[in-house]
């Protein structure tokens, strides 16, 4: 069965209110999109993405989950004030044509050093830091819009029309929300993930990116450089969110999960 028998011009998305933010956003993404709404079960989430991502790798194009809250809205679409999508369109153009991806392995690595050197400061013993025994948890599901097994707000899955995953940051351009990276770092560092282990992200929030690794886990070696990767432009992904507050932990958890989580607090 075709994964994408009513993904074509938004045909499932709402068309009763054309004020509501799905529909809007749909409208900026301008792609193929479909509606998930408030209240699916994160399984059927899971079983909707994977049917579209393996309808996408054989035709060239990238799907994305994007929870469709007022904070994603405001930062993409001006809120209420509205967009032009002409002038998107434009925009989009403007930074396909001066992408520079290649840098995600040294971004990785100035900010792992930095961020060392101020651990260090701060009386961390990067041994440890680096080398714990403790076990990390498997992460195997899409977590940042979900409460109680199911979605919390609407989400629009899109059709985005790149075969490169890390472009997904060209028509949904997060970067600094909350602390994140720039918005071309995001992009290099997610190419170059994808380079290593197939990682592609999957769903793009305010202040949060998910990945998925649809090849496979990494095996050890890979997941600790990965690790490092998460912490260099996402400390909080070890710091808060392992229960040893080590990369190493992280790595653990890299070897056993589908899913990554990356999410930033100002």
């Amino acid at each position: 069965m075709d994964a994408l028998n009513s993904f074509d011009n938004n045909a499932n998305m709402p068309h009763n209110n054309s004020n509501s933010i799905p529909e809007r956003l749909a409208e900026y993404m301008d792609c193929p999109c479909r509606l998930i709404p408030h209240g699916t079960s994160i399984n059927e989430v899971n079983q909707k993405y994977l049917s579209v991502l393996r309808y996408c790798m054989q035709h060239g194009s990238t799907p994305v989950l994007i929870p469709a809250t007022q904070q994603i809205f405001s930062h993409l679409c001006g809120g209420s004030a509205g967009f032009g999508i002409n002038n998107v369109r434009q925009s989009r153009r403007s930074m396909l044509w001066q992408l520079n991806d290649s840098a995600g392995e040294s971004i990785i690595e100035n900010s792992y050093e930095e961020k060392a050197k101020y651990m260090v400061y701060k009386g961390i013993n990067m041994n440890d830091f680096e080398n714990s025994t403790a076990e990390g948890v498997a992460v195997n599901c899409f977590s940042s819009f979900v409460s109680g097994g199911k979605t919390n707000c609407d989400v629009v899955l899109a059709q985005l029309p790149t075969a490169n995953p890390w472009e997904t940051f060209v028509w949904l351009p997060v970067g600094g929300l909350n602390g994140a990276p720039s918005t071309n770092e995001l992009i290099s560092v997610s190419k170059y993930w994808n380079e290593i282990c197939g990682a592609v992200p999957a769903v793009v929030g305010y202040g949060v990116v998910e990945y998925f690794i649809p090849r496979g886990k990494p095996d050890r070696q890979t997941a600790f450089t990965i690790a490092k990767g998460h912490f260099a432009i996402c400390p909080e992904r070890a710091l808060c969110m392992t229960q040893s507050h080590t990369v190493s932990e992280l790595a653990d958890t890299l070897t056993k999960s589908c899913v990554w989580y990356l999410g930033w607090k100002e």
